[in-house]
C-alpha cells in the first residue's frame, strides 16, 4: 500500500495549523527536466578526520589558488525603488542584530539605494580545504576566517569530525541558519550563480542538511550537477575549493546576482508572459515570526479606506514553481518583511509590496524585493523581528498600503513629506 499521499496531505494539514511552522514540505515530482544528470552524493566515512587545531582571521592568501573578482551593475540604474516611512526607525541597533554593523546599509541613506544597484564582491577558491555544514572551513587544520562577515557569530560554528567525502572540485556557501528559503536563496544560491559556469556545473556543492527541504528543486533548476548534504560534525575534501569571502553569506549578496538567478528560474520554469493583476495579503504562517495578529483589524479598514480590493493568501508550502506561477501573476502585495520574500521574486518588475518592518531593518527582505525591480513601501512597527505575537499600528498599516496602491495605478510614487516619509533615500537628513 503506497502511504505517501496521505503522509503528504497529513504533513499539509499540521503545517497550515501552525503545528510545524518551520517544516517545508519537500515535493518528489518535478515537471521541469534539465540538460544534465543530477547527482545527490551519498557520504562514506572513509576519509579520515578533521582536528581543528585553531582559527586564522583574514583571507590567507598563501591557501588561495584563484581569486574571482564581481563588479556587476545594471545596464540604468535603478531608482525609484522604495517609499520609506521615517515612524519607529529613531531607535535602530544595528549593532544589535548584525557583527559588522559596518557593512550593513543604513535606513534611509544614499548608500542602501546604491549597494543594490551595484555588487562588489569576491570568491576565492582554496587549495587542499576542507568544508562543514555552516559554511566553515579549513586549511591545515585551521578555521579560515575572512573579514568581510555581518552576520552573528552563532551561524559560524564547527566541531571535529569525518570526513564523509572527497573531490577535486567543490563550493561552499550559506551558513548554520539555513532552513528557510530567504537564507537558502540569499545565502546560497546567490553566490553560487556568480560562479563561472563550468566549475559551477561540474563542482560539488556541500550544503548544510537542513536545506534539503529546499534544496533539490532549486539545485537542479540552476543545472547544479552534483551536490551532497553534510550536518554537523561532517566534512567534505576538495583540491579547489570555493568560498565567498566578500562578503560572506548573510544577506551580504544582492542586486544582479539575484536577478541573474530569478532571470535563470525564470527561465527553467517557463513563466508565461501575463499582465499581473492580482492584490494580495500575504500573511505569514500562523505560530511564525512576524505573523500579523491583527490582520482582521487591517482588513477590515482597507474595506473602507483602500480603493481596491485585495485577497487574502496566507503563506503556504509547496513546491518553488509554484510560488513562481503565483506571484507573477501578482500586482501589489501587503505582508511581513522575512524569508517570505524571497517567494515573491517572480513579481514583474514595477510591482509593488507594502512590507510591515519591525525593529529591525531587515535590508535582506527589503533589497531582495529591490533588487528585481519590485517597488517597496515599507513602514517598521513597534514589535521584536523575532517575535510570533506581532500587533501592528493599523493606522501606519493603511498608509503604507494607500502609497502601494497609489503606485500600483499612478506608477510613481506620491510626493514624500519632508521628515516623516522619503523616496530611495532622505535628501533632508542626508545631504
Amino acid at each position: 500500500m503506497n502511504r505517501f499521499p496521505y503522509i503528504a496531505i497529513f504533513v499539509l494539514f499540521i503545517s497550515s495549523i501552525g503545528l510545524v511552522p518551520r517544516f517545508q514540505f519537500k515535493t518528489y515530482f518535478y515537471p521541469f527536466k534539465t540538460n544534465i544528470n543530477i547527482v545527490q552524493i551519498q557520504k562514506k566515512e572513509t576519509f579520515g578526520q578533521v582536528e581543528i587545531k585553531g582559527i586564522k582571521e583574514g583571507l590567507c592568501n598563501e591557501y588561495i589558488d584563484q581569486l574571482l573578482k564581481f563588479n556587476l551593475t545594471y545596464k540604468k540604474y535603478r531608482d525609484k525603488l522604495l517609499y520609506g516611512f521615517w515612524n519607529n526607525t529613531e531607535d535602530f541597533d544595528y549593532a544589535k542584530f548584525f557583527t559588522r554593523a559596518d557593512l550593513v546599509p543604513k535606513f534611509g541613506k544614499k548608500e542602501f539605494i546604491d549597494k543594490i544597484n551595484r555588487f562588489e564582491g569576491k570568491i576565492a577558491i582554496y587549495k587542499n580545504a576542507y568544508g562543514t555544514y555552516s559554511g566553515e572551513f579549513a586549511v591545515d587544520g585551521y578555521i579560515i576566517r575572512p573579514p568581510f562577515a555581518s552576520g552573528p557569530a552563532w551561524i559560524r560554528v564547527y566541531t571535529n569530525g569525518p570526513v564523509v567525502y572527497q573531490c577535486e572540485n567543490a563550493c561552499l556557501f550559506g551558513h548554520k541558519a539555513l532552513n528557510n528559503i530567504g537564507h537558502f536563496m540569499n545565502d546560497y544560491l546567490q553566490p553560487l550563480i556568480l560562479l563561472p559556469k563550468e566549475f559551477r556545473e561540474n563542482c560539488v556543492c556541500i550544503i548544510n542538511s537542513l536545506s534539503m527541504l529546499n534544496g533539490d528543486e532549486l539545485l537542479r533548476a540552476i543545472n547544479v550537477s552534483k551536490y551532497i548534504y553534510v550536518k554537523e560534525g561532517e566534512w567534505v575534501f576538495a583540491k579547489r575549493l570555493a568560498v565567498a569571502v566578500e562578503g560572506r553569506p548573510h544577506y551580504m549578496h544582492y542586486g544582479m546576482s539575484l536577478q541573474i538567478l530569478v532571470d535563470k528560474l525564470r527561465e527553467y520554469y517557463k513563466l508565461p508572459e501575463i499582465e499581473p493583476t492580482r492584490y494580495i495579503i500575504f500573511n505569514r504562517a500562523n505560530k511564525t515570526n512576524r505573523h500579523i495578529l491583527n490582520i482582521d483589524d487591517i482588513i477590515a479598514r482597507m474595506k473602507t479606506d483602500i480603493p481596491v480590493k485585495f485577497e487574502y493568501v496566507p503563506d503556504w508550502i509547496g513546491p518553488y514553481y509554484e510560488y513562481a506561477k503565483f506571484f507573477s501573476s501578482v500586482k501589489c502585495m501587503f505582508t511581513a518583511a522575512g524569508s517570505n520574500c524571497h517567494k515573491t521574486v517572480f513579481m514583474k518588475k514595477g510591482t509593488v509590496a507594502a512590507i510591515v518592518g519591525s525593529q529591525m531593518f531587515d535590508y535582506g527582505a527589503l533589497s531582495t524585493l529591490m533588487s528585481v525591480g519590485i517597488r517597496v513601501a515599507v513602514a517598521h512597527h513597534q514589535f521584536w523581528h523575532f517575535y510570533n505575537k506581532c500587533v501592528c499600528d493599523v493606522d501606519l498599516a493603511i498608509k503604507t498600503i494607500r502609497v502601494a496602491v497609489y503606485y500600483s495605478v499612478n506608477n510613481t510614487w506620491p510626493e514624500p513629506i519632508p521628515n516623516v516619509t522619503f523616496v530611495d533615500y532622505d535628501r533632508v537628513r542626508y545631504k
